[in-house]
């Protein structure tokens, strides 16, 4: 095992650890969840990764996206994650996607798995804010058969105590599951595990005083990003 991820040992056994070692993570969305779920991956010793983002980083993103600071501004958000991945371990295999997931390109995407060898384990995180590009990804992991965690919204929360995860049908609250659930209603065989608040969104109204809609505080998409990566580990060697 490498020497700089020794104090997995004991949570983890070398069983567990060459487990996690021959998954390959399927990573949608390197934002303010995604970046989080991917750095924590890492750090838990996983060493196969593709990861697919058609962003750059804008000022913006400096008040909760983990590899956001002023020098990366007007970097690709996979330039800049694929780097730090491999200055955390440079032993992992990771390949990086700039592009939006539509359609008619969802199959290209999932057939850069077979690229990669000696993969025991799949498993595919979505954490992008896309409701069209979304529904692609579930439906092509529900045809598939790869297991998959989805992340709905986080913006407009504070209290990280309401965040869950249970299948997509048993969400309330969330506006971005509501649509999902909608678009997926003639077919109620899909039914993915997601990540979602369980609380009423904050009316942020009363807070400014011009037209921002949108509001989010540091630790919620953190949290929301590493519940998704402790998903993950229960999921592969915990269970």
């Amino acid at each position: 095992m490498n020497e700089a991820f020794k104090k997995n040992i004991g949570i983890m056994s070398q069983s567990m650890i060459k487990k996690l070692e021959s998954t390959l993570i399927l990573l949608f969305g390197l934002g303010g969840v995604g970046g989080y779920t991917f750095e924590t991956l890492i750090r838990a010793g996983i060493k196969n990764f593709i990861i697919v983002d058609k962003d750059i980083f804008d000022i913006s993103n400096l008040n909760r996206q983990l590899a956001s600071n002023l020098n990366t501004i007007g970097l690709r958000k996979v330039d800049v994650y694929k780097d730090r991945a491999l200055s955390i371990n440079n032993q992992i295999n990771i390949y990086s996607i700039y592009d939006k997931i539509d359609i008619n390109n969802i199959d290209n995407i999932f057939d850069n798995i077979n690229n990669f060898n000696n993969i025991s384990n799949i498993f595919i995180a979505d954490c992008i804010d896309d409701v069209s590009a979304k529904i692609e990804i579930i439906k092509k992991c529900h045809n598939e058969h790869f297991d998959l965690i989805s992340s709905m919204g986080t913006a407009n929360h504070n209290d990280s105590s309401n965040i869950k995860i249970s299948k997509l049908q048993k969400t309330r609250y969330c506006p971005l599951a509501k649509k999902i659930r909608n678009s997926l209603k003639y077919d109620k065989t899909i039914n993915p595990t997601v990540l979602f608040i369980d609380e009423e969104s904050i009316d942020i109204s009363k807070n400014v005083d011009n037209d921002i809609h949108i509001s989010t505080i540091q630790y919620v998409p953190a949290i929301c990003g590493m519940k998704i990566a402790e998903y993950i580990i229960h999921h592969l060697i915990f269970n």
